[in-house]
């Protein structure tokens, strides 16, 4: 692991499990929503936190599978997945919470074996390089928990 993405990895790292500077990581907030309120929408707002939680995991999962065989990906089915219907049992918070931190291992895991030529590699069907999309993937995160830790918070 090289210096830039030894960087990438320390970052997200701190923001999903840390002690980030702005506050509360992505777990800390997650494990301390309660469970019988995630499929809530508070009046006036679009999605619950199961609809937040199952967005920022598809966003995980298509890094993952950038990193592992871009090339294969079916770019249409995250787009489609994007804001799934999460209202089916097939969408549990806890499947989910444990989806999200089984594919950010593997995400940290991947990164941690790679060097710093990773990050010049061009996103498959998409128009920019892996380090947009890491960077991007970790200001999504801590963009979505805020919304996660807002709604918690409405629904008391």
């Amino acid at each position: 692991m090289t210096q830039d993405i030894s960087a990438i990895v320390k970052r997200m790292e701190e923001v999903f499990s840390g002690d980030p500077w702005y506050g509360k990581s992505v777990m800390s907030i997650i494990e301390s929503i309660d469970p019988e309120k995630v499929y809530i929408k508070p009046a006036g707002h679009p999605h619950s936190m199961i609809d937040l939680l199952y967005h920022m995991l598809n966003w995980e999962q298509f890094t993952l599978r950038q990193l592992l065989d871009g090339i294969n990906i079916n770019a249409e089915i995250f787009q489609a997945l994007d804001w799934r219907d999460t209202s089916a049992e097939l969408y549990s918070w806890e499947n989910g919470v444990a989806e999200l931190k089984s594919i950010h291992h593997d995400i940290v895991s991947f990164l941690r074996k790679a060097d710093d030529d990773l990050l010049k590699q061009q996103v498959f069907y998409r128009d920019y390089q892996m380090q947009y999309l890491l960077d991007g993937l970790i200001d999504h995160n801590i963009y979505h928990i805020g919304q996660l830790a807002y709604v918690a918070k409405l629904l008391g």
